[in-house]
């Protein structure tokens, strides 16, 4: 018996975020995300959680900027 994690269909991931992106912009969307490409490409605002707690939020340039995301998340320190 094979065993799937909780993640979408690898080669459905690219259709799933083209449908997202392609919805009217006046509908407020929860997705949770781990792919931060993804994330990056469609969201207005992002919350960020780690160990349950809010690190960050804000646009996904600010989000994409903050020093605490990119340390836990991106895995570089922002100088």
């Amino acid at each position: 018996m094979r065993s799937w994690s909780a993640s979408v269909w690898p080669a459905a991931a690219p259709y799933i975020t083209e449908l997202i992106a392609s919805l009217d912009r006046s509908l407020t969307l929860v997705i949770v995300e781990h792919d931060m490409d993804v994330v990056f490409r469609i969201a207005e605002r992002i919350s960020v959680l780690h160990e349950g707690r809010v690190i960050a939020e804000g646009t996904p340039s600010e989000v994409r900027g903050d020093t605490l995301v990119n340390e836990v998340y991106l895995g570089k320190v922002v100088a």
